[in-house]
């Protein structure tokens, strides 16, 4: 979560000083361990073989290892918040290269997320307002 937040912080505000190691984060979230490859080409068998040589995924995708949501103490087997955080990385990811990486070339009002209002133009208060409610209801409840 902390490394999506830091290529969501690049792409508003062009600031790009732990974008170094938000990378490292997801290169090695991503990595692939080079041991398997895809051999059949239906839709089931390709989104299966999608995750095949990727230590930090399971063949059916879910991401490993976690804490059991549950039981935070423990090790758990699925975690639906895991799984969230690694979308939610890929996709900050996404939208900070499709934007020519804002944080290297200062176009932080370009792109993707400008076509929703995302920058430091219109838009941006209800947006990093609607994202601060989220975590502070999301931290909120692990306190309850």
């Amino acid at each position: 979560m902390l490394a999506a937040t830091v290529y969501r912080l690049a792409l508003l505000t062009g600031n790009k000083k732990h974008v170094p190691q938000a990378e490292l984060t997801r290169a090695a979230l991503f990595a692939s361990n080079g041991t398997g490859t895809p051999t059949s080409s239906s839709p089931s068998a390709s989104a299966s073989a999608a995750f095949v040589g990727t230590p930090h995924f399971t063949s059916d995708g879910w991401l490993t290892p976690v804490t059991d949501p549950l039981n935070v103490g423990s090790e758990g087997k699925q975690s639906p918040e895991g799984e969230a955080f690694a979308l939610m990385l890929h996709a900050a990811w996404r939208d900070w290269t499709a934007a020519g990486s804002p944080g290297a070339s200062g176009a932080a009002s370009s792109g993707p997320m400008a076509v929703w209002g995302i920058g430091w133009g219109r838009g941006t208060v209800p947006v990093l307002a609607g994202v601060g409610l989220v975590v502070a209801c999301t931290f909120g409840d692990l306190f309850v």
